[in-house]
Protein backbone atom coordinates (compact mmCIF):
# COMPACT_ATOMS: atom_id res chain seq x y z
CA UNK A 1 0.00 0.00 0.00
CA UNK A 2 1.32 3.58 -0.36
CA UNK A 3 2.87 5.90 1.78
CA UNK A 4 2.99 9.21 2.55
CA UNK A 5 5.82 11.12 4.02
CA UNK A 6 5.35 14.76 5.83
CA UNK A 7 7.38 16.89 7.25
CA UNK A 8 6.84 17.76 10.82
CA UNK A 9 4.80 14.87 11.69
CA UNK A 10 3.18 14.67 15.06
CA UNK A 11 4.80 12.28 17.61
CA UNK A 12 4.17 8.59 16.70
CA UNK A 13 3.38 7.78 20.60
CA UNK A 14 0.89 8.77 23.07
CA UNK A 15 2.03 11.41 25.68
CA UNK A 16 1.41 11.07 29.11
CA UNK A 17 2.67 14.69 29.93
CA UNK A 18 0.74 16.13 27.33
CA UNK A 19 -1.15 19.39 28.77
CA UNK A 20 -1.41 21.99 25.79
CA UNK A 21 -1.29 22.01 22.05
CA UNK A 22 -2.60 24.87 20.22
CA UNK A 23 -3.05 23.16 17.47
CA UNK A 24 -5.50 20.33 18.98
CA UNK A 25 -8.90 20.00 20.14
CA UNK A 26 -9.41 18.99 23.57
CA UNK A 27 -6.09 20.07 24.54
CA UNK A 28 -5.00 17.53 26.17
CA UNK A 29 -5.46 15.54 22.72
CA UNK A 30 -1.90 13.61 23.17
CA UNK A 31 -3.39 11.72 25.72
CA UNK A 32 -5.52 9.87 23.62
CA UNK A 33 -4.47 6.61 21.98
CA UNK A 34 -5.53 8.10 18.08
CA UNK A 35 -6.28 11.14 16.53
CA UNK A 36 -6.47 13.15 13.56
CA UNK A 37 -3.96 15.66 11.55
CA UNK A 38 -4.50 18.26 9.04
CA UNK A 39 -1.51 19.08 7.18
CA UNK A 40 -1.88 21.89 4.61
CA UNK A 41 0.27 22.73 2.09
CA UNK A 42 0.32 24.99 -0.94
CA UNK A 43 -0.86 24.02 -4.54
CA UNK A 44 2.16 23.00 -6.84
CA UNK A 45 1.55 23.64 -10.35
CA UNK A 46 3.44 21.47 -11.57
CA UNK A 47 1.39 18.44 -10.66
CA UNK A 48 -0.87 19.18 -13.70
CA UNK A 49 2.00 18.25 -15.89
CA UNK A 50 3.06 15.48 -14.10
CA UNK A 51 0.50 13.28 -12.44
CA UNK A 52 2.52 10.79 -10.64
CA UNK A 53 4.62 13.62 -8.87
CA UNK A 54 3.08 16.41 -5.89
CA UNK A 55 5.05 18.74 -4.45
CA UNK A 56 8.55 17.86 -4.91
CA UNK A 57 7.53 13.93 -5.04
CA UNK A 58 8.84 11.55 -7.55
CA UNK A 59 6.32 9.18 -9.66
CA UNK A 60 6.41 6.93 -7.06
CA UNK A 61 4.11 5.43 -4.64
CA UNK A 62 6.07 6.90 -1.70
CA UNK A 63 5.27 10.71 -1.86
CA UNK A 64 6.71 13.23 -0.12
CA UNK A 65 4.96 16.87 0.72
CA UNK A 66 6.93 19.84 1.04
CA UNK A 67 6.20 23.55 1.85
CA UNK A 68 3.88 23.33 4.39
CA UNK A 69 2.49 26.67 4.50
CA UNK A 70 -1.11 26.14 6.03
CA UNK A 71 -0.63 24.91 9.17
CA UNK A 72 -1.58 22.09 11.34
CA UNK A 73 -5.05 21.20 13.10
CA UNK A 74 -5.45 18.01 15.23
CA UNK A 75 -9.08 16.88 16.21
CA UNK A 76 -10.30 13.11 17.74
CA UNK A 77 -11.07 10.72 15.72
CA UNK A 78 -13.98 11.73 13.74
CA UNK A 79 -17.87 10.11 14.43
CA UNK A 80 -18.11 8.63 11.10
CA UNK A 81 -14.98 6.67 9.55
CA UNK A 82 -16.11 5.39 6.34
CA UNK A 83 -13.62 3.98 3.18
CA UNK A 84 -15.43 4.44 -0.06
CA UNK A 85 -13.53 3.43 -3.11
CA UNK A 86 -15.73 3.89 -6.68
CA UNK A 87 -15.10 2.95 -9.85
CA UNK A 88 -17.23 3.92 -13.26
CA UNK A 89 -18.05 2.02 -15.95
CA UNK A 90 -20.53 2.95 -19.02
CA UNK A 91 -23.34 1.02 -20.37
CA UNK A 92 -22.68 0.75 -24.58
CA UNK A 93 -24.36 -0.41 -26.99
CA UNK A 94 -22.23 -2.55 -29.87
CA UNK A 95 -25.26 -2.23 -32.66
CA UNK A 96 -25.57 1.25 -31.45
CA UNK A 97 -21.68 2.09 -32.56
CA UNK A 98 -21.93 -0.19 -35.56
CA UNK A 99 -24.67 1.86 -36.71
CA UNK A 100 -22.85 5.00 -36.11
CA UNK A 101 -20.44 4.08 -38.17
CA UNK A 102 -22.34 3.03 -40.74
CA UNK A 103 -24.31 6.34 -40.88
CA UNK A 104 -21.27 8.08 -41.09
CA UNK A 105 -20.29 6.31 -43.61
CA UNK A 106 -23.20 6.83 -45.85
CA UNK A 107 -23.58 10.06 -44.75
CA UNK A 108 -19.74 10.63 -46.17
CA UNK A 109 -21.05 9.06 -49.55
CA UNK A 110 -24.20 11.32 -49.81
CA UNK A 111 -22.87 14.53 -48.87
CA UNK A 112 -20.46 13.94 -51.37
CA UNK A 113 -22.01 13.66 -54.22
CA UNK A 114 -25.04 15.91 -53.05
CA UNK A 115 -22.64 19.15 -51.42
CA UNK A 116 -23.87 20.52 -48.20
CA UNK A 117 -27.51 19.11 -48.26
CA UNK A 118 -26.17 15.24 -48.51
CA UNK A 119 -25.48 15.79 -44.66
CA UNK A 120 -29.39 16.41 -43.77
CA UNK A 121 -30.52 13.80 -46.76
CA UNK A 122 -28.47 10.96 -45.24
CA UNK A 123 -30.07 12.30 -41.76
CA UNK A 124 -33.19 11.69 -43.02
CA UNK A 125 -33.05 9.03 -44.93
CA UNK A 126 -31.31 7.30 -41.49
CA UNK A 127 -34.64 8.06 -39.85
CA UNK A 128 -36.71 6.62 -42.40
CA UNK A 129 -35.04 3.49 -41.86
CA UNK A 130 -34.78 3.53 -38.10
CA UNK A 131 -38.29 4.11 -37.92
CA UNK A 132 -39.58 1.48 -40.36
CA UNK A 133 -37.37 -1.15 -38.99
CA UNK A 134 -38.61 -0.57 -35.37
CA UNK A 135 -42.46 -0.71 -36.50
CA UNK A 136 -41.99 -3.55 -38.19
CA UNK A 137 -39.87 -5.45 -35.69
CA UNK A 138 -42.77 -4.25 -33.05
CA UNK A 139 -45.63 -5.20 -35.25
CA UNK A 140 -43.68 -8.75 -35.19
CA UNK A 141 -43.56 -8.57 -31.50
CA UNK A 142 -39.96 -8.33 -31.70
CA UNK A 143 -36.48 -5.65 -30.50
CA UNK A 144 -33.64 -5.57 -31.90
CA UNK A 145 -30.92 -7.26 -29.48
CA UNK A 146 -28.71 -3.48 -28.51
CA UNK A 147 -25.96 -6.01 -27.51
CA UNK A 148 -24.77 -4.03 -24.74
CA UNK A 149 -21.38 -4.34 -22.91
CA UNK A 150 -20.30 -2.96 -19.51
CA UNK A 151 -16.92 -0.59 -20.62
CA UNK A 152 -14.30 0.69 -18.07
CA UNK A 153 -14.01 4.20 -18.21
CA UNK A 154 -11.86 5.18 -15.08
CA UNK A 155 -11.26 4.74 -11.45
CA UNK A 156 -13.15 8.06 -9.08
CA UNK A 157 -11.53 10.50 -6.98
CA UNK A 158 -12.00 9.13 -3.71
CA UNK A 159 -14.59 11.39 -1.17
CA UNK A 160 -14.63 11.69 2.23
CA UNK A 161 -16.88 13.17 4.67
CA UNK A 162 -16.16 13.61 8.06
CA UNK A 163 -18.49 15.15 11.44
CA UNK A 164 -16.88 16.06 15.33
CA UNK A 165 -19.09 17.45 17.73
CA UNK A 166 -16.93 19.62 20.32
CA UNK A 167 -17.64 20.36 23.68
CA UNK A 168 -14.88 22.69 25.23
CA UNK A 169 -14.41 22.46 28.82
CA UNK A 170 -13.27 26.33 29.12
CA UNK A 171 -12.10 29.43 27.85
CA UNK A 172 -9.03 28.07 26.23
CA UNK A 173 -10.64 25.09 24.60
CA UNK A 174 -13.20 27.70 22.77
CA UNK A 175 -10.56 29.56 21.27
CA UNK A 176 -8.90 27.02 20.16
CA UNK A 177 -12.30 26.05 18.27
CA UNK A 178 -12.51 29.26 16.37
CA UNK A 179 -8.96 29.01 15.53
CA UNK A 180 -9.55 25.54 13.75
CA UNK A 181 -12.70 26.66 12.02
CA UNK A 182 -10.78 30.13 10.22
CA UNK A 183 -7.93 27.64 9.57
CA UNK A 184 -10.03 25.40 7.57
CA UNK A 185 -11.68 28.31 5.71
CA UNK A 186 -8.63 30.00 5.12
CA UNK A 187 -7.05 26.69 3.30
CA UNK A 188 -10.12 26.23 1.36
CA UNK A 189 -10.75 29.17 0.01
CA UNK A 190 -9.32 30.93 -3.05
CA UNK A 191 -6.97 33.93 -2.44
CA UNK A 192 -7.32 37.14 -4.67
CA UNK A 193 -4.16 38.21 -7.22
CA UNK A 194 -5.16 40.93 -9.17
CA UNK A 195 -7.89 40.20 -11.14
CA UNK A 196 -7.39 36.08 -11.01
CA UNK A 197 -7.98 33.75 -8.02
CA UNK A 198 -5.18 31.57 -6.38
CA UNK A 199 -5.47 27.75 -5.73
CA UNK A 200 -7.07 27.03 -2.28
CA UNK A 201 -4.46 24.78 -0.35
CA UNK A 202 -4.39 20.98 -0.31
CA UNK A 203 -4.95 19.03 3.20
CA UNK A 204 -2.74 15.98 3.41
CA UNK A 205 -4.90 13.94 6.29
CA UNK A 206 -3.20 11.15 8.73
CA UNK A 207 -4.17 9.14 11.58
CA UNK A 208 -1.32 8.71 14.19
CA UNK A 209 0.12 7.88 15.62
CA UNK A 210 1.01 5.73 12.41
CA UNK A 211 -1.13 5.93 10.06
CA UNK A 212 0.75 3.20 7.83
CA UNK A 213 -0.37 0.27 10.51
CA UNK A 214 -4.18 2.23 10.21
CA UNK A 215 -6.30 0.37 7.42
CA UNK A 216 -8.05 4.28 6.74
CA UNK A 217 -5.49 6.13 4.52
CA UNK A 218 -5.69 9.23 2.59
CA UNK A 219 -4.24 10.94 -0.17
CA UNK A 220 -3.54 14.75 -0.81
CA UNK A 221 -7.45 16.38 -0.79
CA UNK A 222 -9.20 19.92 -1.04
CA UNK A 223 -11.77 20.54 1.23
CA UNK A 224 -14.84 20.89 -0.70
CA UNK A 225 -17.57 21.55 1.89
CA UNK A 226 -17.57 22.80 5.60
CA UNK A 227 -20.53 23.32 8.24
CA UNK A 228 -20.55 24.80 11.20
CA UNK A 229 -23.27 24.34 13.72
CA UNK A 230 -23.22 26.15 16.78
CA UNK A 231 -26.48 24.96 17.73
CA UNK A 232 -25.66 21.10 17.90
CA UNK A 233 -28.53 19.83 20.44
CA UNK A 234 -31.23 21.93 18.91
CA UNK A 235 -30.62 25.30 21.26
CA UNK A 236 -28.04 27.52 20.96
CA UNK A 237 -25.84 27.62 24.54
CA UNK A 238 -22.94 29.92 25.47
CA UNK A 239 -20.66 30.18 28.34
CA UNK A 240 -21.49 33.15 30.40
CA UNK A 241 -18.14 34.69 31.22
CA UNK A 242 -17.06 34.32 27.03
CA UNK A 243 -20.03 34.16 25.03
CA UNK A 244 -18.67 31.34 23.49
CA UNK A 245 -20.71 28.35 22.19
CA UNK A 246 -20.95 25.43 25.09
CA UNK A 247 -20.91 22.95 21.91
CA UNK A 248 -20.13 22.85 17.89
CA UNK A 249 -20.72 20.50 15.60
CA UNK A 250 -18.05 20.30 12.44
CA UNK A 251 -19.24 18.52 9.29
CA UNK A 252 -16.71 18.53 5.99
CA UNK A 253 -16.68 16.79 2.63
CA UNK A 254 -13.29 16.37 1.24
CA UNK A 255 -12.45 15.11 -2.52
CA UNK A 256 -8.59 13.24 -3.22
CA UNK A 257 -6.81 14.95 -5.99
CA UNK A 258 -4.74 11.68 -7.17
CA UNK A 259 -6.04 8.80 -7.96
CA UNK A 260 -5.86 5.05 -6.08
CA UNK A 261 -5.02 2.29 -8.13
CA UNK A 262 -4.21 -1.38 -8.08
CA UNK A 263 -0.41 -0.57 -6.98
CA UNK A 264 -1.46 0.67 -3.57
CA UNK A 265 -3.01 -2.48 -2.67
CA UNK A 266 0.06 -4.64 -3.48
CA UNK A 267 -1.31 -4.77 -7.33
CA UNK A 268 0.98 -5.00 -10.29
Amino acid sequence: MSSVTINNQVPTATNPNATVDPAAFPNDLGKQPFWMSFNFYSYAPSFQSNPGSFIGGSASNNVALQGQVGGTIRLPLPDNMTDSQQVTYNEKSLLEAAGNIASAAVGAAIQKNAGPAGKNIAGAIGSVISNFGGSALQYGGMAVNPLLTVMFQSPNFKKHQFRWKLLPSNESESATIAMMINTFKSNMLPGIDGFLLTYPNIVQITVSPQNGNFPYQFKPAVIQDLNVNYAASGQPSFFGSTQAPTEVEISMDLLEILLWTNQDYGGS
